[in-house]
C-alpha cells in the first residue's frame, strides 16, 4: 500500500491527516481507528504521508481544517478566522457566519 492509498483508507476511517506546525503531522480520529498499530504505522511513514498530501494540495489553496482534503476552487471557503474549508464540509452555518469563496480571496492576493 503507497502513502496516497494508505490516507485514503484512514479518511474512510473518519482519521483527518494535516500538515502541522515545524513540518509534523498532525491526526486527529476516532480512537478506535487510531489503535497503537496504526499511530506507529503513520509515525514510522510520516514523511511519506506529508509529501503525499504536499502532492495532493498542489494547485489548490491549501488543506480543508474539517477533512484535510484539498480545498478545490470551485467550491472552497475561506471560514472568518482564514482556515479553508471544501465544498463537501461547507454548511449552512458557515455561510451565515461570513464565509466567503475561497476563489475571492486567492484573486484579491493575487491582485495585491
Amino acid at each position: 500500500m503507497n502513502a496516497f492509498e494508505f490516507v485514503a483508507v484512514l479518511r474512510e476511517h473518519g482519521v483527518t491527516l494535516l500538515p502541522g506546525p515545524g513540518g509534523r503531522l498532525t491526526v486527529r480520529g476516532p480512537k478506535q481507528v487510531l489503535t497503537r498499530d496504526v499511530k506507529a504505522a503513520i509515525d514510522r511513514h510520516e514523511h511519506r504521508i506529508l509529501a503525499a498530501l504536499e502532492r495532493e494540495y498542489q494547485g489548490t489553496p491549501g488543506p480543508c481544517i474539517r477533512c484535510g482534503r484539498a480545498a478545490r476552487i470551485p467550491g472552497a471557503e475561506r471560514l472568518h478566522d482564514w482556515n479553508l474549508i471544501c465544498g463537501d464540509c461547507a454548511t449552512p452555518d458557515d455561510v451565515a457566519e461570513g464565509c466567503v469563496p475561497a476563489e475571492v480571496t486567492v484573486r484579491r492576493w493575487a491582485e495585491a
